[in-house]
C-alpha cells in the first residue's frame, strides 16, 4: 500500500531551505494520518512507499541524503518544479 502525502509541517513554512518536521495525508477511511519525517524515512527503509499527487500522477518519495551525510526525504525527480513536497500546503493540525 502505497500512502498520500498531501500537506507538509516545516520549521519556517516561507524558508523553502528549513527542515520537514513532520507530513501527512488522508487514510481511505477519511481520517488523516501524520508521521515525523524520521518516521518515514524508516518506513521506507522498511519497504513502505509514499507518494505526491502531481498533476493527477504519482511522483514518489525517497530518501536523500545531505552534504552532512543526513537523511531526508524528497520527491523523484520530474518535470515539475518547484519541489513537490515543499510546494504542499501546510498541515492542518
Amino acid at each position: 500500500m502505497a500512502f498520500e502525502i498531501n500537506c507538509i509541517e516545516k520549521d519556517d513554512r516561507y524558508n523553502p531551505y528549513e527542515a520537514i518536521i513532520s507530513v501527512g495525508g488522508p487514510n481511505p477511511d477519511g481520517k488523516r494520518w501524520k508521521l515525523t519525517q524520521q518516521e518515514v524515512i524508516q518506513w521506507i527503509a522498511e519497504g513502505h512507499e509514499f507518494f505526491v499527487n502531481s498533476g493527477g500522477k504519482k511522483v514518489w518519495v525517497v530518501i536523500g541524503t545531505s552534504k552532512y551525510n543526513n537523511p531526508y526525504i524528497k520527491t523523484q525527480s520530474d518535470e515539475y518544479e518547484p519541489n513537490n513536497l515543499l510546494s504542499l500546503n501546510a498541515c492542518p493540525w
